[in-house]
């Protein structure tokens, strides 16, 4: 497992299954995989929905970095929310 942070890009709607979003981690983007189990947190570690993810707030992602520049996430953190 691994934690990467960076900026969101783009946020993505999918099946009630599977959401995506794309984040920009340095010079690179990763596609974020995000399950229905994946854990949604606000800055100071609160749940919050999908929808509170907005392009350009600061992200902390945990899971899984893929070769294909995708990251399966576990758990996915917007520190620019702090309420």
């Amino acid at each position: 497992r691994t934690v990467m942070g960076g900026t969101v890009k783009t946020a993505t709607a999918g099946t009630a299954a599977l959401t995506t979003l794309v984040m920009t981690s340095g010079d690179k983007d990763y596609t974020v995989n995000i399950a229905v189990d994946t854990s949604l947190l606000n800055a100071i570690w609160l749940k919050i929905g999908l929808s509170a993810f907005k392009v350009g707030d600061s992200i902390q992602v945990y899971g899984t970095v893929n070769t294909n520049m995708t990251i399966d996430a576990t758990v996915l953190r917007d520190t620019s929310i702090k309420i």
